[in-house]
């Protein structure tokens, strides 16, 4: 029997994160588990102008907190932004509002939309 909070954690990566960046265009390969530093990897399709994207290196968090993220993994996600090319984000619902929002590292929020863009 799988404890609450890995259930918790695998269905908002599964049925919230998961869909929402692939209705946005991205490959999306869940890391199940949490055995690794990221939860979630999204790439995102070429646009067509030779345009490249940085992968999306995603922790997600489902907790009341806001997506608390521990000093420790946080040191590790920092370590693991230096080291490899990507985006590195912590996923979280709103602890207001309940919607899915997304931040880098230094607490910067997404903009609303902003993993919509195409170019």
């Amino acid at each position: 029997m799988t404890n609450k909070h890995y259930r918790k954690g695998y269905q908002f990566e599964h049925y919230v994160v998961a869909p929402y960046l692939r209705a946005r265009g991205y490959f999306v390969v869940e890391s199940r588990g949490s055995h690794g530093i990221v939860d979630v990897v999204a790439v995102r399709q070429q646009n067509g102008k030779g345009m490249q994207h940085w992968p999306l290196m995603i922790q997600c968090k489902n907790d009341s907190k806001g997506g608390y993220v521990k000093p420790q993994e946080m040191a590790s996600l920092r370590l693991c932004e230096k080291k490899y090319q990507g985006l590195f984000l912590i996923a979280y619902r709103d602890k207001v509002t309940g919607k899915l929002k997304f931040r880098s590292l230094d607490g910067s929020v997404l903009a609303e939309g902003f993993l919509n863009q195409t170019s």
